[in-house]
């Protein structure tokens, strides 16, 4: 089984030849290739990796896309995605790192249940340690069941991660479900996460800790305004919305809609977009049969505080009620471990 990690690279200048180095680590036996896209940075990261490279004398392939110009992160995915050669892809932040056994412990995963389309492993994130410190990590399990991963990707509280690093993913099920992320976006993760936890039907996660996620205070999330991370997110919402269906229809419009409350209305100041949302959403709460909620949101929402109050406090005991409904349908699924 041959396996691509694909590091995005750009002004990651200290910290990229940890990175690289853990991949030079891994002890994993199978054919295994690193690609690393250059994103047309502007520090000495290139010159780093291509040293690394070039005194490297191991087993593992390793191979430099460049862009012509800066395209950003899911560009540079995408162009990863594309070159590779693997039957798994696996996506590594140039700022973070991997276990030495990454590969080697998902490959076992993968070679006990082929059928695995992703495949989800544990991640220490440093400084807060237990940051992803959920249940569904603690116990490695493989699942055949699409509504039991839409029910845990979309319910209200611990949720399966929306990151798309740590994932080894199959190549083919990439390609057969044109599964890309939309260039010009920040934030990325959360809409390529949606529209991939409503496809795939064979997942599994491995309780071992395989990646190294370091929180960054100069993050691009982290540096962006509040306006903008809100029409960044404004923008998300409209494509989740325009790609919601069934099963599991109303978690999902209540999932978005729990995001709209909390990250685009308090900061959009792009008024025409949020109306748009708003008449979108008061549509889709009556599709699902909300007709309260989407009561209020036409006379609560615009006006006074304590309404719009009143109104957002709704929002999540909906949710938690509906996702409770669910939980005993797929709470006890049945799980190969």
């Amino acid at each position: 089984m041959r396996v691509s990690v694909i590091i995005p690279v750009y002004n990651v200048e200290p910290y990229i030849a940890t990175c690289i180095q853990s991949v030079m680590r891994q002890t994993y036996q199978g054919e295994l290739e690193c690609i690393l896209v250059d994103d047309c940075g502007t520090d000495n990261s290139m010159e780093i990796a291509e040293k690394l490279i070039s005194d490297y004398q191991g087993p593992i392939e390793f191979r430099i896309l460049h862009h012509e110009h800066n395209r950003g992160l899911s560009a540079a995915r995408n162009t990863g995605t594309a070159a590779a050669k693997g039957d798994y892809i696996y996506f590594l932040d140039s700022d973070d790192e991997i276990s030495p056994n990454c590969i080697e412990l998902m490959a076992n995963v993968v070679l006990k249940h082929p059928q695995v389309e992703v495949l989800q492993g544990s991640i220490e994130s440093i400084p807060y340690k237990k940051f992803y410190d959920l249940e569904l990590y603690k116990t490695s399990r493989y699942v055949e069941d699409n509504k039991w991963i839409r029910f845990n990707a979309f319910k209200q509280g611990e949720r399966l991660p929306v990151n798309a690093t740590n994932k080894l993913l199959k190549k083919t099920f990439l390609a057969n479900n044109s599964l890309a992320f939309k260039e010009g976006l920040e934030n990325e993760d959360e809409l390529w996460s949606f529209l991939m936890y409503k496809l795939v039907r064979y997942w599994a996660v491995i309780g071992d800790k395989t990646y190294i996620h370091y929180l960054r205070p100069n993050s691009i999330m982290a540096t962006l305004t509040n306006e903008k991370r809100a029409e960044n997110c404004g923008i998300i919402l409209s494509e989740e919305l325009n790609n919601i269906d069934k099963p599991l229809r109303d978690l999902q419009v209540l999932k978005c809609l729990d995001f709209f409350i909390q990250f685009v209305f308090p900061h959009a100041v792009n008024k025409g977009l949020v109306k748009r949302l708003c008449l979108r959403f008061i549509f889709l709460l009556l599709l699902i049969g909300q007709f309260k909620l989407a009561l209020w949101f036409v006379v609560g929402f615009f006006n006074k505080p304590e309404r719009r109050k009143l109104f957002n406090e709704m929002i999540p005991a909906t949710f938690e009620k509906t996702s409770n409904k669910y939980n005993k349908l797929f709470g006890d699924v049945q799980i190969v471990v």
